[in-house]
């Protein structure tokens, strides 16, 4: 499934996105100039696109914001960011908070094809100097036991690949096992941690020591 809904407040470059999304292969859903209107349609959705784009500068709710009210609800869905600048910090937060990554706008025209895609496929895409800040802040959590947690030999090795980096048809071509074994089986990983996303069970299991970096 390649869908998408984004999110552009700037009428000019929500036209260059769109022809770049349909060039990508994907079909818009819906797009929208401000988040207000688009967390209302939000909550209308009975099912979710692969991927919601959201540009991180919005007028009134940010695309920071929008991540963290809808988060909650993240399974079926991916979350990226897009944005004018490298704001390490608000970046930082995002991916914190859900996001699977950003593109600088600038980079658009040259990244978006295999930054949607990588995506889709349960990748993160971050920089090196965030994967760095990344791996500082994991270090910082004290650990827990993995039994604590329950997991099982065969989820701490699709975890093990899922922090590792590799994406869902990686990890499925590795374990000699199908695309929608490895998804569901994260998916009781993700139950196990009380997380909502693939940034989210990797933070966690690093953080309380399941897997190490």
């Amino acid at each position: 499934m390649k869908d998408i809904i984004f999110v552009e407040d700037d009428p000019r470059f929500a036209t260059i996105l769109k022809k770049l999304l349909e060039k990508s292969g994907f079909e818009i859903l819906n797009n929208f100039s401000d988040g207000e209107s688009f967390l209302k349609h939000f909550e209308t959705l009975s099912i979710y696109p692969s991927i919601f784009l959201f540009d991180l500068e919005l007028p009134g709710i940010s695309g920071l914001d929008i991540i963290r009210k809808i988060a909650p609800f993240q399974k079926d869905f991916n979350m990226l960011i897009l944005t004018s600048f490298s704001d390490e910090n608000r970046v930082f937060d995002a991916i914190k908070s859900g996001a699977s990554g950003y593109i600088l706008k600038k980079d658009i025209s040259l990244k978006l094809k295999d930054t949607l895609l990588e995506v889709e496929e349960g990748g993160i895409v971050i920089e090196p100097i965030l994967a760095k800040r990344f791996l500082n802040y994991f270090k910082t959590f004290k650990t827990l036991s993995k039994v604590e947690l329950d997991l099982s030999e065969d989820e701490l090795d699709l975890l093990y690949y899922l922090v590792k980096g590799f994406t869902y048809q990686e990890i499925a071509d590795m374990t000699k096992r199908t695309h929608r074994n490895v998804k569901y089986t994260l998916s009781n990983i993700y139950k196990k941690l009380n997380v909502k996303s693939r940034v989210e069970a990797v933070s966690e299991s690093v953080r309380l020591g399941v897997i190490s970096i």
